[in-house]
Formats: structure tokens, C-alpha cells, sequence
């Protein structure tokens, strides 16, 4: 018959389901010290104290919810031991005991940090999971307890054994638990932890699957639903990073509405439910650039910094606003956008610790990111710096492969710029080195991989630029255009990667001189101005290599509509830009070119003073080391010439030789510009050779030319303009003798071949050697005056017959190749059939070819 405590358990039990149901929580003091006074009351050995024990720790882990005051935990906790050690071995509910003392230390854990109390929990549950006699629902629930405990202590330690134990141990109890829900949303929130650090797409489509199965049974007012949304939408957010797959991202972003709409606003951390939305929603932005999600996502990022939340937290929803804001700077030019984004980032960075590596990785490398944006509209080169210092470090993070991969993306596009305005090739080739790895790490087809590929590119362009090696260039294009077809066609980076294209078209040209690969580059410049807004950061440098296509083709074709659009670009270009802009200066020398041009197009001297005027500024404000002054000093010593040709002052005569001596000095060996720096100068020696009649200028002259025709890294047309120049002038002079004419026509002669070379279309290639109609006659002849008729025959043979030896080479004896290596042997069949098609015909057909 039941005694007065037992009424008394009665009465306290009945007070606990009534504030589960929604009662006053303070009627749990009365509870509470109804269960203290029973456990009181009840002898140590009674078979009932330990079930009396056990609810006194319901009863406390009940009001510790409402309380969350630590005493209340420690002392559900005490009671908690208490009943396990009342417990007899044989009692039927001491697993049962067991299992709800772990769950309390286990959150005790996760909200104060008590390590001692995490490894003695585990511990006790492989001692209780080692009994025998278990029932296979108490070996579920010891499984369940077990897997959460093992997932606290795998975030402790970072043991991946834990991890993949306390997985294992999770599926065990969803197969098996009467608490099926329960068990649901931890395996899923262990899933989600261990796709964080190996981003198994196993892991991620179990995880998305698990925690639906737990939305749907949960009721609609349980609080966990909050938490089930958040998962949901972190695991479709993965799978969208490596799937590329849109409707996951819409999907996550709908997830993390749920989650938002959820949770209570009074709830301590809303701010990151309110991040995690802000975040999917500037990646929509990103996806399909609107400016409706990504000023959502920044008033989110700042709603969620109002609530005040300290330490870790704060700095990860920092790092997230900062990055929202650097999107919205590069989509509107507000500085006031970048500017706070760099202050909140510098904040992230400088607190979040390193056991917190993808978080500090991220932060860190945002700010690099910024900084480097920084120095692009104002060119401050003390951000240049940093940017890189930190993107090594971000790089240097303990990541997962995909974070290491993004990390190295972004140090390869610092290293570059900074190579650009250094010149130095240690920090290019430690570029290509950082995208080649990032390449292989951000698995493909994914936009992550794809701009991985694309700052590779872009890398392996500017080595060309300054090392001057043909197979970079080639590899620029293709790792271009492999970016380009991995994204569709509102990705918010193709219109960047579009114009990093015609750029790289634009460089084949000038050293190939194939016209297709300038109307490519004109075609691409333009359908990348068209996609990028008036404000965008990125629109002056578009417009700066747009206006370069077309002034080259111009230059070219005189067609009058390509200059105007020139002059238009760079104007607007020039305008848009600070006056500290770190490409100014490639557009104010830009400029200068078209002025030249419309110079020699409608013969204004106002035209030639004000390139000339534009030349000195450009040649003023860029970099002693910048990759672009040389170019800058030769188009000055050209249009010095120019002007001295016009006028007869020998002040700019004096000057075009000094100009052409530095842009000499300026493109050491090996650099693609050195030729045509020696050309430049040897044209200024020439003409001051001409007018003042020192024998020293002319030898200086042949010397430059000499030296450009025999620069390999220089682009062919260049080399054997200045083997002809130097032959032309030999021969106007009394003191060369015949064999030093015939010797400078013979290097033009053996130049054709590269000129015309085989990659190139057919009809480029008769277009070409069009140019050069009796180069081999003049060859020859200067040969026969030298008295070498043999010499002549060959050289005359050899510039007429350019097109046909390349065939016979094409043609050459491969059946040795078909018997060692039968395939390469067919591939280069293929490959020869290629080259012999020929695309059209030129009407006049060249002497040479």
C-alpha cells in the first residue's frame, strides 16, 4: 500500500508534466523540494530511493532548461551518479539510469566544457554496453548515448576514430532505438560534423536523408525543429559546393528560412541561424546575381551582430557580413561597403583562434581578398603585401582538401599581381605552383574547381608575360576556356574570366600575329563591358584591353570605327579611376597610343603633344618593376620619334633614344618585350644617325637590331623587322661591306618560317608572306653582290618554298613512329590533317611563300 512519500513523488511528478505542458515553471521549486525531502526520508538500500533519485535529476534537468543556471545541471548531475550508485547490478533500470545520466553530463558538456566528465561517461557506457544480459532496446539507447558522447569528445580532440565510432554507433541506434527521432537528429548531427572535416558525398546524401526522416517525425511546435532545418540546410549547402546543382542551393536557402522562422528571437543563438541564412543567400547572389538576396543577406549579417553575441560566434558572423559587403562593393563600387568589410574582417582575423582552422582559413583569406581588391582601385602596394602574407597563411591552415583548394586558389591570384608589379619570377612561378595544387584538390566539374582553373590561367598568362615561354601562353588559353564551359552563363565570375580571355587572345596575336585570335580577343573584350556594370571595380580594366584589340586591329585596318570605340573605352576607363588606381597607368599609356594613331590618321599635331603628354604620365606613375613598363617607355620612344619627324626639334630625338635606352634596360633577357624594347631603340639611333651624321648611332643601331632579331622570347614579326632594318641600313652605309647586308637579310629570310608559322590557318599564313613579297629576292641578291652565288640560290630557295617545306616536313618518313608507337603515330596523322586544311584562298599570291 502506498506510503506518504510516495503521494509526495506522486504530487512532484504530476507538477513536472504539467510545466511540460505549458504551466507556470516556477511551480518545479515546490517539485523539487517535495523530491529532496522524499530521498531524505528514504533509507540508503530501499529499493526505491534510486527510482526517487532519479527523478529529483528529471526534475532538476527540467527547470535547468528554463533556468540554464549551472547549479541546477550539477546538481541533476549528482543525483544522477546518486541513482546509478543505489542501483543494484540486477535492477532492470539501471541501464535506463545510465543512459539519462549520460545525456545530462553530455550536455553539461557541450554548454560548460567539463572533459573529465565526458571520458568517465563513455567510459561507463562501454562498461554498461559490455554486459551481456542487455535487451536489445537497452542496447540501442546505450548506443545512442554512446555515439553523442563520442561526437563530444571527437570536437574536443579531434580524434577521427571517435568521429567514425560515435557514427557507427549513431546508425546502430536508428536501426533499433524506440526513440527513433532522437536518435535521428544525432546521427544526422554527427553526419553533418564528419562532412565537415572529409566532405564525403556518402556522408552529405545520408545526412540530407536522415534529417528529413526527422522533420517529418517531429510535430510542428517541438522546439528541435529549429535544429533539423539548420542541419538540413548545411548538408544541401555542401552537396551544392560539390555538385554545382542549383536546386540544392534553393533548397538550403528555403531550409534555413525554416530554421530562422523557428527558432524563438529571445534564443541565445539565433544570431547563427540568421548567419547561415545571410550566407546561403549571398552564394544565390553569387549564383544568380541578385542584388535582392545579397542585401537581404548584409541586413541579416547585421541583425545578427545587434544581438550582441560575444567570442567565436561574433567573429564567424563578422567574417560572413564582410563578405557580403565585399560582393555588394564589387557589384556598386561603394567604398564605404569595402572599407567596412575590411575593419570587420581585420577583427575576425586577428581573434579567431587556430583550433578553429576552416573558420580562421576563411576569415583570413577573405581578408586577403579584400585587401587585394583594395589595391586594385587605389594601389596602395602595402595592401598588396599583406594580402599575400595572409593568403599564405590561410593557405598554410590544417583544411580539408576542398578548403585547401580554395585557399590556394586565392593565394595564386595574389601572387600573381603581386608578380605583375614586382616582376619577379620566384613569385610567378610559386603562382602557377599554388593553382596547378588548387586544381587538383577542388574536384571537377564545380564552380570552385572551375575558378581554381581560371586563376590558373590567368597565372600562367602573366609568366608568359614575363618569362616569355610559348607553352604557358597555350596552357593560359586552355585552362581559360575550361573554366568558362564549367559555369553557366550567369556565373557572377564568367564576365571577369571573359575578359582574362581576350586578353590572352590578344597577347597570341601579338606575338603569332594570327588575325583571328585579334578578332576573338575584340569579340570577348566586348561581350565582358556589356555584361559588367558602369561602378563595377573590374570595368576599367575590361575597357583598358578592349580599346588595346582595337587600336591593334586599327592599326591594322584602318577602319576609323575601331579607334573612336578605342578612344571612348579608355577615356571612360581613365575617368572611372582614382588617380592612385595601380592601372592607371596602362590606361593613360593606352590613351597615349590612340592619340598617335589619330595622329597618323588625320595628321593633328595637337594629337601627337597630347600622346606624347599622356606618354610621360604613364612612364611617371607606374611601377620601376611593373611588368607594363617597358611597353609604356617604347610606345614614348615611338611617339618621341614621331613628334621629331614632324617638327625637327632634336630635344625629343635626344629624348626617344634616352626613353628607348631605359625600356631597354627595363626588359632584361629572356623578357617578351626586349625585342621590340632593342627595335624601338634602334629605329631612335637610326633617325639621330640620319640628322646628325655620328657613325656611333648607326653602330648602336645595328647592335639593338642584331640583338632583337636574335631574342627568341620576342615576338617573330618584331625579330624580323629588325633584321631587315639592319640589313636596309648596312646598305645605305659606305662603310659596310656587302657580306654584312647579305648576313642581316639572310636572319629575315630564316625568320619566314616562324613568321608564317605551321599553326596557323592557311589563309594566315598566305596573308602573312604577302607582307614580304621580295624578301628572298633582296636576300639573294645582296648574297650574289657578296659574292657567294651558292649562298644565294639557298636563300632564294628557302623564302619562296616556305609553305611547300612545311608540307614535305608534315610528310616526313613515319613508318619507323607507326611500328614503335602505332597510336601517337595516328594522333599525328590527325593532327597533320588539321593543319594542311585550309580555309580559304588569298587572291594575290606572295613572291616568298
Amino acid at each position: 500500500m502506498p506510503d506518504y512519500w510516495d503521494f509526495r513523488v506522486a504530487e512532484a511528478v504530476a507538477v513536472m508534466r504539467q510545466v511540460q505542458a505549458g504551466a507556470d515553471p516556477a511551480a518545479l521549486d515546490h517539485a523539487i523540494g517535495l523530491l529532496r525531502q522524499t530521498v531524505a526520508a528514504t533509507a540508503h538500500g530501499h529499493p526505491n530511493r534510486a527510482i526517487h533519485l532519479q527523478n529529483l535529476s528529471s526534475a532538476l534537468m527540467l527547470r535547468f532548461t528554463f533556468t540554464g543556471l549551472r547549479a541546477d545541471i550539477d546538481a541533476a548531475v549528482d543525483a544522477g551518479l546518486a541513482t546509478v550508485a543505489q542501483a543494484t547490478r540486477g535492477d532492470p533500470r539501471l541501464a535506463q539510469y545510465r543512459h539519462q545520466l549520460n545525456r545530462i553530463q553530455v550536455e553539461r558538456i557541450r554548454l560548460f566544457g567539463l572533459p573529465d566528465d565526458l571520458d568517465a561517461a563513455i567510459a561507463v557506457l562501454h562498461e554498461v554496453g559490455a554486459e551481456p544480459d542487455l535487451q536489445p532496446v537497452q542496447r540501442s539507447m546505450l548506443a545512442e548515448s554512446l555515439g553523442a558522447a563520442l561526437h563530444r569528445r571527437f570536437l574536443r580532440d579531434h580524434d577521427p576514430g571517435d568521429l567514425d565510432a560515435a557514427i557507427a554507433f549513431g546508425r546502430t541506434a536508428v536501426a533499433h532505438a524506440p526513440d527513433r527521432l532522437q536518435a535521428l537528429c544525432e546521427l544526422g548531427n554527427t553526419l553533418c560534423t564528419r562532412i565537415q572535416v572529409q566532405e564525403s558525398l556518402d556522408d552529405i546524401n545520408e545526412a540530407t536523408d536522415l534529417i528529413r526522416q526527422a522533420l517529418a517525425a517531429v510535430s510542428p511546435d517541438d522546439a528541435a525543429r529549429a535544429a533539423l532545418w539548420f542541419n538540413l540546410s548545411f548538408a544541401l549547402r555542401t552537396r551544392y559546393v560539390h555538385t554545382d546543382d542549383a536546386a540544392d542551393l534553393a533548397a538550403a536557402v528555403d531550409a534555413a528560412r525554416d530554421a530562422v522562422a523557428a527558432i524563438s528571437s529571445d534564443r541565445g543563438d539565433r544570431g547563427s541561424y540568421l548567419v547561415n541564412l545571410a550566407a546561403l543567400l549571398h552564394m544565390r547572389a553569387d549564383l544568380l546575381g541578385g542584388a535582392t538576396d545579397l542585401d537581404e543577406a548584409i541586413a541579416l549579417g547585421r541583425e545578427a551582430l545587434i544581438g550582441g553575441v560575444d567570442g567565436q560566434e561574433s567573429q564567424t558572423h563578422q567574417y560572413h557580413l564582410a563578405a557580403a559587403l565585399i560582393t555588394r562593393f564589387a557589384a556598386l563600387g561603394r567604398f564605404a561597403d569595402l572599407d567596412e568589410a575590411l575593419n570587420l574582417l581585420d577583427g575576425a582575423a586577428q581573434t579567431i583562434s587556430p583550433d578553429k582552422p576552416v573558420d580562421r582559413a576563411a576569415a583570413v583569406s577573405a581578408l586577403s581578398i579584400g585587401l587585394r581588391i583594395r589595391f586594385e582601385c587605389d594601389g596602395t602596394l602595402q595592401d598588396l603585401a599583406r594580402s599575400v602574407d595572409l593568403a599564405r597563411e590561410a593557405a598554410a591552415c590544417p583544411l580539408p582538401p576542398a578548403h585547401r583548394g580554395m585557399m590556394l586558389a586565392n593565394l595564386c591570384a595574389n601572387l600573381r599581381l603581386s608578380a605583375m608589379h614586382t616582376g619577379a619570377l620566384t613569385e610567378i612561378d610559386e603562382a602557377v605552383t599554388a593553382g596547378r595544387e588548387a586544381t587538383v584538390l577542388l574536384r571537377a566539374p564545380s564552380s570552385k574547381a572551375a575558378k581554381a582553373m581560371a586563376n590558373l590561367g590567368i597565372a600562367l598568362r602573366t609568366r608568359f608575360e614575363l618569362a616569355g615561354a610559348l607553352g604557358d601562353l597555350d596552357d593560359a588559353l586552355a585552362k581559360l576556356q575550361a573554366a568558362l564551359s564549367a559555369v553557366p552563363a550567369g556565373h557572377p565570375d564568367r564576365t571577369r574570366w571573359t575578359s582574362h580571355l581576350a586578353i590572352t587572345y590578344q597577347i597570341r596575336h601579338a606575338r603569332l600575329g594570327e588575325l583571328a585570335d585579334l578578332n576573338r580577343a575584340i569579340r570577348n573584350g566586348a561581350d565582358a563591358i556589356a555584361a559588367t556594370p558602369v561602378r563595377h571595380y573590374d570595368r576599367p580594366p575590361m575597357l583598358d584591353q578592349a580599346a588595346t584589340a582595337l587600336l591593334t586591329r586599327f592599326d591594322l585596318t584602318a577602319d576609323p570605327a575601331d579607334l573612336h570605340r578605342a578612344l571612348e573605352y579608355l577615356t571612360e576607363a581613365i575617368t572611372t579611376s582614382p588617380p592612385s588606381h595601380p592601372q592607371r597607368a596602362s590606361y593613360v599609356g593606352n590613351l597615349s597610343i590612340a592619340r598617335r594613331l589619330q595622329f597618323e590618321h588625320r595628321g593633328r599635331t595637337s594629337d601627337l603633344d597630347d600622346a606624347i603628354k599622356l606618354g610621360r604620365e604613364a612612364c611617371r606613375t607606374v611601377g620601376p618593376q611593373h611588368s607594363i613598363r617597358p611597353v609604356t617607355l617604347i610606345d614614348l620612344c615611338e611617339a618621341l620619334q614621331l613628334r621629331f619627324e614632324r617638327t625637327g626639334q632634336a630635344v625629343d630625338l635626344d629624348d626617344a633614344v634616352r626613353t628607348g635606352e631605359q625600356a631597354v634596360a627595363q626588359a632584361p633577357a629572356h623578357h617578351p618585350e626586349r625585342a621590340a624594347a632593342l627595335y624601338s631603340l634602334g629605329l631612335a639611333r637610326r633617325l639621330r644617325f640620319r640628322h646628325a651624321a655620328r657613325r656611333q648611332d648607326a653602330d648602336a643601331a645595328t647592335q639593338a637590331w642584331r640583338e632583337a632579331a636574335d631574342t627568341v622570347t620576342g615576338a617573330v614579326e618584331i625579330r624580323l623587322l629588325a633584321a631587315y632594318q639592319r640589313a636596309q641600313l648596312a646598305a645605305s652605309s659606305p662603310h659596310e661591306p656587302w657580306s654584312a647586308v647579305a648576313d642581316g637579310y639572310a636572319t629575315a629570310v630564316r625568320l619566314l618560317p616562324l613568321l608564317a608559322w605551321h599553326g596557323t590557318a592557311r589563309v594566315s599564313q598566305q596573308r602573312t608572306l604577302a607582307n614580304w613579297p621580295t624578301l628572298a629576292n633582296d636576300a639573294a641578291a645582296c648574297v650574289l653582290a657578296a659574292a657567294d652565288p651558292g649562298w644565294a640560290l639557298e636563300l632564294l630557295e628557302q623564302g619562296r618554298t616556305v609553305l611547300w617545306t612545311q608540307l614535305l616536313n608534315a610528310r616526313a618518313d613515319r613508318a619507323a613512329l607507326g611500328v614503335a608507337a602505332p597510336q601517337l603515330a595516328a594522333a599525328l596523322e590527325r593532327i597533320r590533317d588539321e593543319l594542311d586544311r585550309t580555309t580559304g584562298v588569298v587572291p594575290t599570291q606572295a613572291s616568298g611563300s
